[in-house]
């Protein structure tokens, strides 16, 4: 039960921060290829966070340092 019960969860966490990254232009961002880290009016710290969230969902992959791009589900 408390599988199913986390997976629910990471769903619905999974919901809002799609949403909030499509807000912000983080999608737009990596399909251009630019550095997030650059970007004004990104917090670097938060942006690691979603970046790791993402790629735990599989909808990016990291290719370097800071470096991220989105995959094929991503789409």
């Amino acid at each position: 039960m408390l599988t199913k019960v986390n997976t629910y969860i990471h769903g619905y966490v999974a919901v809002a921060l799609i949403d909030a990254c499509k807000k912000c232009g983080i999608f737009s961002l990596l399909a251009a290829k630019k550095p997030l880290q650059a970007e004004p009016g990104l917090h670097f710290g938060y942006v690691c966070i979603v970046m790791q969230a993402l790629e735990s969902l599989g909808w990016v992959v990291k290719t370097g340092d800071y470096e991220y791009s989105l995959t094929e589900d991503a789409s």
